[in-house]
Parts: C-alpha cells; sequence; structure tokens
C-alpha cells in the first residue's frame, strides 16, 4: 500500500485503486479513474489480500503504477524536509529516482 496526497493507495494488477468504503475487516477499493466517472473496476480486501475483483476496467493497466506513485511520493517527501520545490527535484534529482520509461509520464 503506497500513501499519495494524504490517502492510501492500493496497486493491483498495474491499476491503482483508492478506499471506497471499509465495513469490519473488509475494505472496498474501487479504480482511482472512477472519480471521473471512467471505470468501474473494485476490488474487496481482507486484512491485504485481494480476496474479490468485480467491475470490468475501462482502460488499460500502467506496469509503471507503483514506480510513479512511489516517485511522487519521494519527491513530495523530499520537498517538505528539504524546502525546495517539486519542480526543482525533477529537474536535478529525477534520475536518480524514477526509470527513463517513467520519466516521459510524469
Amino acid at each position: 500500500m503506497k500513501i499519495t496526497k494524504g490517502k492510501p493507495i492500493f496497486i493491483h494488477g498495474g491499476y491503482a485503486y483508492i478506499v471506497d468504503k471499509t465495513s469490519g475487516d473488509k475494505t472496498i477499493w474501487c479504480c482511482d479513474r472512477k472519480r471521473h466517472g471512467q471505470c468501474r473496476g473494485r476490488i474487496h480486501i481482507i486484512n491485504d489480500n485481494v480476496v474479490l475483483s468485480i467491475g470490468e476496467h475501462s482502460h488499460e493497466p500502467k506496469a509503471e503504477a507503483a514506480e510513479m506513485i512511489a516517485a511522487r511520493t519521494q519527491m513530495a517527501n523530499e520537498a517538505k524536509m528539504a524546502s525546495k520545490k517539486i519542480h526543482n527535484i525533477v529537474a536535478t534529482d529525477i534520475t536518480d529516482i524514477i526509470s527513463v520509461n517513467c520519466q516521459a509520464k510524469l
């Protein structure tokens, strides 16, 4: 589980999910593209294990989704700790943070 913008993100099968609701020990996650009315993909998770996947995604998975989220989170944390602006971190440190494939997608 990753954290971005202060909210948990779950990466599964190249798709990024955000929490929709929680009931007891089960958490229902919806595709992060749901908020735009674009995707109906959902998963049910109990104790960090995917127990059910429902709904069809309306888009292809992104193999680099986890790396991109981790990079954004790392850059935001570095900006907070070093009092640097994110665009300065991107300009100077991006090659140390993520792969060339993901650099083009940021």
